[in-house]
């Protein structure tokens, strides 16, 4: 599976939107950015790696390798 479809699917079962990580987020991660990011367009930093899976409370391995 695909690092976004998990990232997609972690998120959805948490009932958290887009817009709710970016608040989150402390507005350091766009919708837009995370919603390329979940669709495979753009690769995410370690940073934002880190911002994500502390938001979503799921280890970055789990998140981001294949």
């Amino acid at each position: 599976m695909r690092p976004g479809n998990k990232l997609r699917l972690a998120r959805i079962s948490l009932f958290i939107t887009l817009e709710d990580v970016y608040l989150k987020s402390k507005r350091k991660l766009s919708t837009s950015k995370l919603s390329r990011i979940e669709r495979g367009i753009t690769i995410p930093t370690e940073n934002e790696k880190r911002i994500i899976s502390r938001i979503l409370k799921v280890p970055e391995k789990d998140l981001f390798e294949d």
